[in-house]
């Protein structure tokens, strides 16, 4: 269905207030596809490829002062 909006304010009006939610939508979308891959990465590889992942994020995200650290099973406590 194809809708003629004659009135460019009201659209501008429309766009300004629908952005912000889908802005909120593709975040959580992309959110979960995330913990989907953090999942099947610790499934299929341990927690290594969990740390990876998270370390990846961060680095995207430009937040330098966590960093994911590795440890040695060994070193892992009971």
């Amino acid at each position: 269905m194809n809708k003629k909006i004659e009135d460019t304010a009201e659209l501008e009006t429309l766009i300004a207030d629908l952005e912000p939610a889908i802005v909120r939508g593709q975040f959580r979308a992309a959110c979960r596809r995330l913990e989907e891959v953090l999942e099947l990465d610790l499934e299929r590889d341990g927690p290594q490829a969990g740390r990876a992942l998270i370390e990846k994020i961060h680095l995207i995200a430009g937040n330098r002062r966590t960093k994911a650290q590795n440890v040695q099973v060994e070193r892992r406590g009971s």
